[in-house]
């Protein structure tokens, strides 16, 4: 990720993690109440397996755990970034945010609503996306892509 300039290529893969952002705030909420639960009650299913399959069992549930766990701690420095650029935004980017990424307004209605030309609209989106471009840089946070 160095200090490479923004390829389209990033560019799209930057773009398709603010969409999931209102998806992965919720993911992150019911996974943390999947773990308060797990704590609390333990592996009470996996006691019940005897014998080598509870080995292979206990095996598979800590590799999807783990799994879980990567993606997880990305979903958290993923939301952890775009808030922090949220929270540093003009008035007109914050909106441009809101309605193009996490309501899924054309380029088109965005421009509209916001009486700019398109390529006003799109100016801001550029600049979202370099901004958090960098703050997943400054977070160490890959692009699926990347």
């Amino acid at each position: 990720m160095g200090g490479m300039a923004l390829t389209d290529h990033t560019r799209r893969a930057v773009e398709a993690d603010l969409r999931q952002y209102p998806k992965m705030k919720e993911a992150m909420r019911m996974a943390e109440a999947e773990a308060a639960l797990e704590a609390s009650t333990g592996n009470r299913d996996l006691e019940r397996v005897q014998g080598g399959k509870r080995q292979s069992m206990l095996a598979v549930v800590a590799k999807y755990q783990k799994a879980l766990h990567d993606e997880y701690h990305r979903m958290r420095r993923v939301a952890e970034a775009i808030e922090a650029v949220y929270g540093e935004l003009s008035p007109i980017l914050r909106r441009v945010m809101g309605l193009y990424y996490w309501r899924g307004m054309s380029h088109h209605q965005l421009a509209r609503t916001l009486y700019v030309d398109e390529s006003t609209a799109h100016r801001y989106r550029r600049q979202i996306v370099e901004k958090v471009w960098a703050a997943f840089k400054a977070r160490g946070v890959a692009t699926y892509e990347d």
